[in-house]
Formats: C-alpha cells, sequence, structure tokens
C-alpha cells in the first residue's frame, strides 16, 4: 500500500487532525503491507498563517511531506477556508508519489480534495474520514454541502468517529450507509505514577489548547479562582497554548486576582518534549470547549491516567462512557464545584485517573486504529476491483 493523506496543514504547525495523520502515519509505516506515506499540504498553519522558509518536500517520522503552493487563498461566500483553492503542482505531486489510496481528512479542504479526486480516482481508491460532529445548513453552506456530497457518494470508503458522526454523514452527504466504518480515534497508553507525588507539590490542572473563545479557558480560569478559595492544599492552573485571541483577557483576570506564577501560568508554544512534561506533573485535566470534532486532547490526557473535565458537548458523552466529568454547558458552579471536589480528593482523581486509562486501554489506542484503518483500505480496494 501507499497511503497519501490529502490535508491543508501539517508541521510545524500541529492541531488535531495533524496528531491524527502523524500517529497514523508513525504506526501504518511499521506494517509490513505499508510500502510509503505521504502527506500532501500547504505551506499554511491553522487558521490562515502562511509560513516561510518550509521546504517543499521533506520526511517526517518516515513519512514523505509534499507541500504545494494554492490559488487564490480563498473565494468569499463560496469557500471560506484560507489555505488556497487550487495547485497547479497538485498533479505532479501524485504522479511522483504513486498512491494507492488516498485519504482526505479534513472535509473544510473541500475543493483542494475535489481536485485531488478528479487527478487520483482512477489509480487510487478514496477514503474520506469526517472527524467533526457539527454542520449548520444554511445558504453560506451550501457549495459546501454540494461538493462534499458528490465526494462523498464517489468515495470507497468513509470513516468516521463515532455514530453521531455516522448519522450527519448519511443525512447531510448522503453517503452510502455500507461504505461508512465507525472507527475512534486512539491515543497512546503513558500514565505517569502519581501515587508517591510529593504532598507538598501543588495539585495541578492542566489545560491544552489555543487560547480561544472556543476552548472555554475563561471559564476554566474563572471556575479555578473561585475553586482555590475553597481548596484545603495548594493549586495551580496551566494553560498549555498559543494564543487564539484570549491570553490578554486571561492575563487580566489573573492580575486582578493577584495570581501568582506558582498559581497560574501559560506557557504559550510549546515542543513535544515540554508537553509530555507537562503532562507528568498534571493532576488534573481540564478543557471546556464549546465544541470539538472528536475530542482527541480528552484521548491522549486519558492515556496518561488522568482525571478529565469536559463540557457535555457534541459527542463526547458517547465517546467517553467512563473517566471523565462531564459538565452542563457554561454551568460556571459545576465547573467550580467539581475542580474543587477533586482538587481536595485525592483517591478520586487516583480513581478517576485509572478508569480514564483502563477505559482507553480497552477501547482507544493507536495500535486498534491502525488496524481497523488497514482494513478499510483492503476493502475499498476490494470495491474497486
Amino acid at each position: 500500500m501507499r497511503i497519501l493523506f490529502c490535508t491543508p496543514c501539517y508541521k510545524p504547525y500541529f492541531g488535531g487532525i495533524e496528531r491524527v495523520v502523524e500517529q497514523l502515519s508513525r504506526r501504518l509505516l511499521g506494517h509490513p503491507d505499508v510500502e510509503a506515506v505521504g502527506i500532501m499540504t500547504s505551506y499554511y498553519r491553522f487558521p490562515s498563517q502562511f509560513i516561510e522558509g518550509l521546504p517543499d518536500k521533506e520526511e517526517i517520522d518516515g513519512a514523505s511531506v509534499m507541500r504545494m503552493h494554492f490559488f487564490p487563498r480563498k473565494l468569499p461566500y463560496f469557500y471560506h477556508l484560507d489555505t488556497g483553492v487550487v495547485s497547479s503542482e497538485m498533479g505532479r505531486v501524485i504522479r511522483e508519489f504513486r498512491p494507492t489510496h488516498v485519504q482526505y481528512t479534513v472535509y473544510d479542504w473541500y475543493l483542494p480534495n475535489l481536485q485531488a479526486y478528479l487527478l487520483s480516482r482512477n489509480q487510487a481508491s478514496q477514503i474520506l474520514s469526517v472527524y467533526d460532529h457539527r454542520f449548520e445548513p444554511g445558504f453560506g453552506t451550501l457549495p459546501f454541502q454540494w461538493v462534499n456530497g458528490w465526494l462523498a457518494r464517489r468515495m470507497d470508503a468513509v470513516h468516521v468517529v463515532s455514530e453521531r458522526a455516522r448519522g450527519i454523514v448519511r443525512e447531510t452527504m448522503m453517503a452510502d450507509n455500507r461504505k461508512i466504518k465507525v472507527i475512534p480515534l486512539g491515543a497512546e497508553l503513558r500514565p505517569t505514577e502519581r501515587d508517591g507525588r510529593d504532598f507538598r507539590e501543588p495539585v495541578t490542572i492542566v489545560s491544552v489548547g489555543r487560547l480561544s473563545p472556543n476552548k472555554g479557558q475563561i471559564d476554566l480560569l474563572q471556575g479555578f479562582i473561585r475553586a482555590r478559595e475553597m481548596a484545603k492544599v495548594p493549586c495551580r492552573l496551566v494553560l498549555v497554548g498559543d494564543d487564539g485571541g484570549d491570553e490578554a483577557v486571561l492575563r487580566l483576570i489573573a492580575d486582578e486576582h493577584r495570581l501568582t506564577e506558582n498559581e497560574f501560568l501559560i506557557t504559550g508554544y510549546v515542543t513535544e518534549v515540554q508537553l509530555d512534561d507537562w503532562y507528568k506533573k498534571a493532576d488534573i485535566f481540564a478543557l471546556l470547549s464549546g465544541n470539538e470534532s472528536f475530542g482527541l486532547v480528552y484521548t491522549e490526557a486519558m492515556g496518561r491516567g488522568l482525571p478529565v473535565i469536559a463540557y457535555n458537548i457534541g459527542p463526547l458523552e458517547e465517546l467517553f462512557p467512563k473517566g471523565i466529568i462531564l459538565l452542563p454547558f457554561k454551568n460556571l458552579q459545576a465547573v467550580e464545584d467539581t475542580l474543587a471536589d477533586l482538587i481536595n480528593d485525592r483517591q478520586k482523581r487516583l480513581a478517576l485517573g485509572n478508569e480514564a486509562l483502563n477505559f482507553i486501554a480497552d477501547h482507544c489506542t493507536w495500535e486498534s486504529v491502525v488496524q481497523q484503518m488497514l482494513d478499510v483500505y483492503r476493502q475499498a480496494t476490494a470495491r474497486r476491483g
């Protein structure tokens, strides 16, 4: 197999979809049936920043990353993803890589996906992955719906991450239900020993995500400030992530309440090694997103053996029935009470974290995801035969 992922952004930008492509690529390359993995992408990072100085082609973790220039950058009222519309280089990239399977990872990138489909459909099986759980019909989304519906009905397989997503794909894209496969995303099992933690260390709440209104860090900080007053032990909140518009407001709130760096910290961008270190220091993971495609970051935190706090949004109740505390959306009293409860109850933290780890081990490892995706690739090839 020669598997080509089609995705609008890749490293050095790193978000949820990029993590999925990274983890699938690494493990697929270790399988005897997989000859090569390619990643066809742009020079942009999310949401719309062109990155200077990136090579046209490089090898990352064994995968061939191939970047292309796209024109125009966007088409108002028709196409809103600011990473480009069409590329004159795509045909050459596909010919040189010679894929047997093309997998589309972001259905918002529907015009480049359409071009890739037209250029590769005669030589490679076609797989569409849908990680999202929200779709709001309306005049502005008609082109999105038309193109994605046309593509979905011509795919050899459609991969979704939940039964809820299956319903959305059936209803909005009218894809053949027999071609839709539900495969949740995975996590590495990397638990940290917490039984021997020094009792004098502060209970550390870690949140990982871009500092933006959608990620709910302001709600989390406000809940932490109130919970801190009920805490019987020292505690701190650490926000890991780039500024997405809310950093200045978060710092202002922290200053107004005179939080010290030992109580509240914004790390900014961190490397993989630094992120791993923060997970090791964490006692609680909390992210109060207003919407999530899959919520991969929750899976990763649970794979570390961390108790997780989140708003009960989208697919989370279906995806994570154990090891996570789901709160009513925008209920700050619930945020405050839950944080205070977990800060003060060490045994409850450990028990919930172990429950989370066991759930991921049983249902959401990357090894399991890869085996199921390999079956999808084989079935897609069989459908074309």
